[in-house]
């Protein structure tokens, strides 16, 4: 019991000043309301179906990570390995987004679900199904099993995948944003993230080591990860990403090295924490893309297996509560340094270009938040930045365009809806983009010949 008491005191304390602070990314698109009493509006704000108070929802979010750490201390046998995963868990600043993001409480009530299902697997069925009312992460989950059995429990996955047909793949269920089920996030891709080729198989084992390196060791943290994130956008960036790196490299001995730890060492927790890591993974490791190419949010699931893994390593050490604490304390300093970036959607997007100052599409969402605000020359600040990265995107092409035209320098505007162009025809974009960039452009040009006979300080070059 004391065990249970420190796991929940140490997740109380460090995670405590997060209660006050905002709703970011698509919290702010959850509807606003309360149910028909107490617990019918507890049972809304858990599920992400209504939010009504800021502090109890993130207090659910602390309590339901809290709960995880305690299962994987109670699942994986109360002993000190398992004692040691939970509290490396519990604070690994990669699960970050399944504890302060108050809709990534489907990967953390997954993660719940799972463990659940390996304390009693008798009983399985029943949190394996629920996971269906959060999230698609933990649908492999009868695959382990295989590692401790009963190995029958694997065929769990028919009634989950007969399910999901009648449903017709609008998993999760109940979810306030239709748009966020598997049904429309598999429309979604290009035609390159959909693919499969050789070159596809190089980015995807880069994924898994770049993942695993996070997990393992996570230095850099933020909303977008530069990694990654372009790929499928261009040729130019298909190319570069599907390139032979150090990475690759790294990555491809590291899956080596993993699948003869499973082998070498099978009915250990060495070999099944990575099992439990890799198969859970792997569904993220863009095979076929659906959503962002990286976000630590998918780290979550995974990072039980991988935290149990690294308590059984350390205690074949002679230093193992040294050592333990050694990364307890360095993954408290970071994950303590980043909380603050969950105050609000600035402060995220602040933190996240600390670490990531090259990432594009951060300097795009900066300038977004400075333009809502009405800093007209901070948010060309920014956007010029994302430019500087990657000078033919869309996106930052459009944005910078259609702020100069506000502003009345015409002939600006036009050569930023000109490189928007050329970006959308390296893309495989949606002809409504394309639509949107010609009218937005003639709508400029139109300015542009009424102006020439006119005031000359609105035209300027």
């Amino acid at each position: 019991m004391s065990e249970i008491l420190i796991l929940i005191a140490i997740n109380l304390a460090v995670y405590f000043r997060i209660l006050r602070y905002d709703y970011i990314i698509d919290d702010q698109l959850v509807p606003k309301g309360k149910g028909k009493n107490i617990f019918h509006t507890l049972l809304l704000q858990l599920h992400a179906l209504k939010y009504s108070n800021k502090e109890v929802e993130h207090l659910l979010r602390i309590l339901v990570h809290t709960a995880v750490c305690i299962m994987i201390y109670v699942a994986f046998g109360r002993s000190q390995i398992s004692f040691v995963a939970a509290l490396l868990f519990a604070v690994n600043p990669s699960n970050n987004q399944g504890v302060c993001w108050l809709n990534g409480i489907g990967y953390s009530m997954s993660a719940l679900c799972v463990l659940l299902m390996v304390a009693a697997p008798a009983f399985s069925i029943l949190p394996y199904l629920y996971t269906m009312a959060w999230h698609v992460t933990a649908a492999f989950a009868p695959i382990l099993f295989i590692a401790h059995g009963p190995w029958y429990y694997v065929f769990l996955l028919v009634p989950y995948i007969a399910i999901g047909w009648l449903l017709s793949w609008n998993i999760p269920v109940f979810k306030a944003q239709k748009n966020a089920t598997l049904s429309v996030r598999i429309k979604s891709p290009n035609t390159p993230m959909r693919a499969i080729s050789v070159g596809k198989m190089i980015f995807v084992i880069k994924c898994y080591g770049y993942y695993f390196f996070i997990s393992l060791l996570p230095r850099r943290l933020g909303l977008y990860h530069t990694f990654g994130y372009s790929y499928g956008l261009a040729k130019r960036d298909t190319d570069k990403w599907e390139s032979i790196s150090p990475l690759f490299w790294s990555s491809f001995a590291l899956i080596l090295v993993n699948v003869a730890i499973m082998i070498h060492y099978w009915g250990t927790p060495l070999a099944y924490g990575i099992f439990w890591y890799s198969l859970f993974i792997g569904q993220f490791c863009n095979f076929v893309m659906i959503q962002q190419p990286i976000a630590e949010r998918y780290l979550y699931l995974p990072n039980v297996g991988l935290m149990y893994a690294l308590a059984w390593v350390i205690f074949q050490t002679g230093y193992a509560y040294v050592i333990a604490t050694v990364f307890f304390t360095a993954y408290l300093s970071k994950l303590s340094y980043f909380l603050p970036a969950y105050k609000n959607m600035q402060s995220y997007v602040d933190y996240s270009l600390q670490d990531f100052p090259d990432q594009f599409a951060l300097h795009n969402w900066q300038g977004v938040l400075h333009r809502d605000k009405n800093r007209l020359f901070s948010s060309m600040a920014a956007w010029a930045l994302g430019l500087k990265y990657r000078d033919y995107d869309f996106r930052i092409n459009f944005n910078m365009a259609h702020v100069l035209g506000q502003m009345g320098f015409l002939k600006e505007s036009l050569k930023y809806y000109e490189k928007a162009g050329e970006g959308l025809a390296e893309e495989d974009a949606k002809e409504e983009h394309r639509k949107i960039v010609a009218d937005a452009r003639a709508i400029v040009e139109g300015r542009l010949r009424k102006a020439e006979g006119g005031d000359p300080r609105i035209i300027r070059v």
